[in-house]
Formats: C-alpha cells, sequence, structure tokens
C-alpha cells in the first residue's frame, strides 16, 4: 500500500477542514465522499475534499535529494576522483568514512593514496610502482580488505 486517499470535512464559513475518513481503495473513497456529498446537497456552510496521501514517501516525492545509495555513488567517487587528482590533496567530509572512500577510490580508480586522518594525499604511478616492486604494501590498499571493504551504509 503506497497510497491511502483522506476525506475531509470543508467548513466554510470557519475556513478549516476535519480530518473525516481515510480509505486504502480509491473506488471505494470515491464512493464515500459522493455520497456524503449528496447528503449534504443542501447545507452550504459543508463542503468535501478528498485528497490522496502517500504512505511512504520516497526521496523524490519529497523534494528530497538523492541518498548515497541511490547515487551509486558514482557521483560522489569521481567528485572526489578529479578533486584529488587536480590538487594532490584533499580532507574527506564528517560525513563521509574516510577508509571507505579511499578504498572506493583505489578500487575503482587504481590510485596510488596515503591518507592520514581525514586528509588524503595523491601518491604519483611511479611511487606505487616503486613500492610495488620493493614489496612496500599501500596503506589501506583494496587487497588489504579484499574485493569488498564490507562497508554498508548504517541506519540510525
Amino acid at each position: 500500500m503506497d497510497v491511502v486517499w483522506n476525506i475531509y470535512k470543508v467548513l466554510v464559513e470557519e475556513d478549516r477542514e476535519e480530518h473525516f475518513a481515510i480509505f486504502t481503495d480509491e473506488d471505494k473513497a470515491n464512493d464515500a465522499i459522493n455520497r456524503l456529498r449528496l447528503r449534504d446537497a443542501e447545507d452550504n456552510e459543508v463542503d468535501w475534499n478528498l485528497r490522496s496521501c502517500g504512505v511512504n514517501p520516497t526521496p523524490d516525492m519529497l523534494d528530497l535529494p538523492k541518498t548515497l545509495r541511490e547515487m551509486g555513488c558514482d557521483e560522489l567517487l569521481n567528485s572526489a576522483r578529479i578533486e584529488l587528482c587536480n590538487n594532490g590533496k584533499m580532507y574527506v567530509p564528517l560525513w563521509i568514512n574516510p577508509a571507505w572512500l579511499v578504498h572506493e577510490l583505489k578500487a575503482k580508480y587504481e590510485l596510488g593514496i596515503d591518507f592520514r586522518g581525514r586528509e588524503m594525499k595523491l601518491v604519483s604511478p611511479d611511487e606505487v610502482k616503486r613500492r610495488r616492486e620493493f614489496g612496500i604494501q599501500d596503506e589501506n590498499a583494496p587487497s588489504d580488505f579484499g574485493d569488498d571493504a564490507g562497508f554498508v551504509e548504517t541506519k540510525d
């Protein structure tokens, strides 16, 4: 059930509405409001109003921006990659887990990244190659976590 239909009694003279009934079936709601309008046809002070209402609204229905899960994180990761490549370093916003972001950037774009706290620094491709040749593992490399770092969104 995604939508319910609410019937409101409109008190014209008082300029207000009172919630009267709620229906899960649109046909029954239309039938009920038609009967109420017929019953009160001669009363000029009362009118009836039928409005639909979303039960579990999506962010689109509420005009909210997409969540990270809905964006698929592609826009976020691409923006972080661009900033990191253009500036050579960046600070991870507080609402993002830095270990997750480093892991995703390394796995998706094969970047060499060192990070401490919330600061990420780009490592040159030559340095990444040199570290691998000498057996120095890249700190927090995707291989350290396996294929999936196991980071998931939490719900409060």
